[in-house]
């Protein structure tokens, strides 16, 4: 149970990073975990990664997903059901120092390299996890074949958009009093100057300062230049907010890349809060 546990940190910690690709998939089917699928999948692996040897574990798990305000999840909070499959391939060996009876030698060794793939029955949603985009691609088509009897041509989910443009004007953050959030503000703002592509201008906000990044930027660059001459390419965020039954005051970084990257991971339950209602609410997630 614990590797387990460990399994599922390695695929959730890299949910929304450059390791992990979702996909539509086809609701409702029935897993395949007989001998014979999981051997067809195996075979399918071992073909693809040139690996002697794969070893699957399958089990299933659940997944928290908030959709709406309540940070102690009761309502609002979903209990998502998935399966998930845990890829343990022999990569090709390599040659390592080491000590053998005191001795220092070379050893042959052939490191076992994971990767994950999980399904949701009730959405038909995908996500798999790997080192390279074409081995997620491959992973999940055999995926769908072997184990789902499914089509295996089905395309990655569209990826999230993000516009910055409403940055370039003063933003009222509105939030709801119940998420006990108490202050959101701009703190970068990097800068393409439109008539010079090759350079970049970056506005920094420190804490201590008694003006917001609209401000400094009108002062510094000229009033209303930020809209006129200028497109946002990257934006740093502060939320400043107070946890159920903990009265710290704490702050969540947000930092968005025009037009595709976020760093907000959605581990947590500010992040998915802000993540899935806050930032389509201020217009920075169009997509």
């Amino acid at each position: 149970m614990f590797r387990r546990a460990e399994e599922i940190i390695f695929h959730d910690g890299h949910r929304y990073g450059r390791q992990w690709t979702p996909f539509n998939g086809e609701k409702g089917r029935d897993l395949r975990t007989d001998p014979a699928a999981q051997e067809a999948f195996k075979e399918a692996l071992k073909i693809h990664f040139d690996s002697t040897n794969v070893q699957l574990d399958i089990f299933e798990r659940r997944r928290f997903r908030f959709t709406d305000s309540n940070l102690d999840g009761a309502e609002d909070e979903q209990t998502v059901d998935l399966v998930q499959i845990t890829i343990y391939r022999e990569a090709r060996p390599t040659v390592e120092p080491t000590f053998v009876d005191n001795t220092f030698t070379y050893q042959t060794r052939s490191p076992v390299i994971e990767a994950a793939i999980s399904y949701e029955p009730a959405t038909g949603r995908t996500e798999c996890v790997a080192t390279q985009r074409t081995n997620r691609q491959e992973v999940f088509r055999q995926f769908s074949i072997t184990m789902l009897g499914a089509s295996p041509n089905m395309e990655p989910c569209a990826q999230k958009s993000y516009d910055l443009s409403v940055l370039t004007e003063p933003v009222d953050f509105d939030v709801d009093e119940a998420d006990r959030i108490e202050d959101v503000g701009v703190t970068m703002l990097r800068l393409k100057p439109i008539d010079a592509t090759p350079e970049r201008i970056t506005i920094d906000r420190l804490a201590d300062s008694d003006r917001n990044i609209w401000q400094i930027a009108d002062e510094r660059l000229g009033r209303t230049s930020l809209a006129r001459d200028y497109q946002i390419s990257q934006a740093q965020i502060a939320i400043r907010w107070r946890p159920e039954g903990d009265n710290r005051l704490r702050t969540l970084r947000v930092g968005i890349t025009y037009p595709f990257k976020s760093d907000i991971k959605e581990k947590t339950a500010i992040e998915q809060l802000v993540a899935t209602k806050y930032l389509p609410r201020w217009g920075l997630l169009v997509g």
